[in-house]
């Protein structure tokens, strides 16, 4: 059974060059593991302080390797619960029938 986790990550302030040149290399990780199905949501708050993440895993150990595969895992600070449950709507895609 799929383990599913939040995990919370302390954006430092203010933001530095580092930390921002990083932004489009995160957006892509983050792209492939909400493909995978490894990121369930992945939310900024506006004032860019804080990022919630949930992610859905097998063993609390690929938690940690999937945290480090992030490129600004390492700037931030994070903590982490596991969570009961996690529900959400999702859109999608109109079928076709041509």
């Amino acid at each position: 059974m799929p383990l599913q986790y939040l995990v919370t990550f302390s954006i430092p302030q203010p933001v530095n060059d580092t930390f921002t040149a990083l932004i489009p290399q995160q957006r892509y990780r983050v792209d492939e593991l909400m493909q995978s199905g490894k990121i369930m949501t992945y939310s900024l708050t506006k004032d860019m302080s804080s990022l919630y993440v949930v992610f859905q895993v097998s063993e609390i150990e690929q938690l940690d390797r999937l945290i480090e595969s992030l490129p600004l895992s390492k700037y931030m600070k994070w903590n982490f619960q596991e969570l009961l449950f996690h529900l959400s709507t999702v859109d999608l895609p109109a079928i076709s029938l041509n």
